[in-house]
């Protein structure tokens, strides 16, 4: 219904059909008896609803996503037969692909990691001066983000205490912690894993302890549907 939408997707080699995406003739030359997964993200609340409805009754089996910009929607959509609902701040840009990649179990093939809690670091004994850079960090991903667009395995989490990229260690085949800090030059990551306690810094070569503590994202609510 966007053909503004449809051209720019088209523009990035996407295939695209356009129509109403409400109608079951169009989710069926979308492929919807075949689909793993239907993502809804309409900014309209009775639009999602209809377009879950009828995908329910087409696909009884089908994992269904769907957002909304109001928590007190979720019961709705559930109704409607949404599998799962992302609400409130958590129907972002940023929040839905990761969602995505959960319920297709994309999100890696290693250990996963909690990407709605924040992440700080304190030093417990001598650092080094690039700790200055650290901030609280939300982790970007629940696992090394390359790796999971290449499908690829790793051992251990490090995330960035700049920016939150999520990279594997170096006994991992990739070591994207390490890439990630040559290329971007954030010196410093901490190590993801749950039982340790301490950061890196690239550019020092140089380990140090840190009290590691979380707390919620205060943009971020939990998942809820």
């Amino acid at each position: 219904l966007n053909p503004g939408g449809a051209r720019e997707a088209q523009a990035e080699g996407l295939p695209v059909l356009q129509g109403d995406h409400t109608k079951a003739h169009l989710l069926q030359r979308a492929g919807i008896h075949d689909a793993r997964l239907l993502v809804v993200a309409d900014d309209e609340l009775e639009t999602t609803y209809r377009v879950a409805s009828v995908a329910r009754a087409l696909n009884p089996q089908l994992d269904i996503l769907a957002r909304t910009q109001n928590t007190a929607d979720i019961d709705v959509l559930a109704d409607a037969g949404a599998s799962r609902v992302i609400s409130g701040d958590r129907a972002s840009a940023d929040a839905l692909p990761a969602a995505v990649l959960r319920e297709c179990r994309l999100d890696g093939p290693g250990p996963s990691i909690d990407t709605e809690r924040v992440l700080r670091v304190e030093p417990t004994g001598p650092a080094c001066e690039h700790m200055a850079q650290a901030n609280a960090i939300r982790p970007r991903a629940a696992g090394c983000e390359a790796c999971m667009r290449m499908g690829d395995e790793w051992v251990h989490l490090r995330g960035c205490l700049e920016c939150g990229h999520v990279g594997c260690c170096d006994s991992s085949p990739n070591r994207h912690a390490s890439a990630h800090s040559n290329t971007t030059g954030h010196p410093v990551m901490v190590s993801l894993e749950p039982n340790e306690d301490w950061a890196w810094c690239y550019v020092d070569q140089q380990r140090f302890r840190g009290r590691r503590s979380t707390s919620a994202h205060q943009d971020a609510k939990p998942d809820e549907g």
